[in-house]
């Protein structure tokens, strides 16, 4: 992902981080298949699916791998077909977005009753994690201002860019909003 970054001072003379897009080109192969991934670790865990954190075995870069379920299930109330037809037109959304602060997509492929999405992977999980480990830090205990802020804006960024789009995410929350170790936003989970 090539992301350029500019800052922008306000009246006060404060920097702020401006994003300038540009177009993500992934041309890499990564992998088509299950077997084309190595499962590292379980990320989380749905009423219709998982997400996983895995390596491409053709690659060696780290993904999230979200699982989805296409079998009836009692109680869930979908069938298989309405299942595959609302985690397609997720697969359709997310491949369409492509703005720094929303999660990337990759691919994603079928194979017998599940269909697998590759995700971006978030080295720094979410803010709701960032934030409980702060609470227990015992010189920090909370965000600094200027860290909100950042955090602020760039969610801000994010939103802006889905509502121009005709998204609305209708989950905003600190556990889908993920973190890179250089405190790079990203807005995720766009599930049913």
């Amino acid at each position: 992902i090539k992301m350029e970054f500019e800052s922008l001072r306000d009246q006060k003379g404060k920097e702020h981080l401006v994003f300038n897009v540009s177009e993500f080109n992934d041309e890499e192969s990564i992998g088509d298949k299950k077997d084309d991934f190595e499962f590292i670790q379980l990320l989380g865990k749905g009423s219709f699916g998982k997400v996983l954190k895995v390596s491409s075995l053709i690659n060696h870069k780290v993904y999230a791998m979200k699982i989805l379920d296409l079998e009836e299930k009692e109680g869930d109330g979908l069938s298989k077909e309405l299942k595959e037809q609302y985690f397609i037109s997720e697969i359709e959304l997310l491949k369409n977005l492509k703005h720094p602060t929303i999660c990337k997509y990759y691919k994603s492929f079928r194979e017998e009753d599940k269909l697998y999405i590759i995700m971006e992977y978030f080295d720094n999980g979410d803010l709701e994690t960032y934030i409980k480990v702060l609470k227990n830090d015992t010189k920090q205990k909370e965000l600094k201002r200027d860290e909100m802020w950042n955090i602020f804006y760039q969610c801000l960024s994010g939103l802006d860019y889905l509502h121009t789009t005709g998204v609305v995410h209708r989950n905003i929350k600190p556990q889908n909003i993920f973190m890179t170790q250089n405190k790079i936003i990203k807005i995720g989970d766009f599930g049913v």
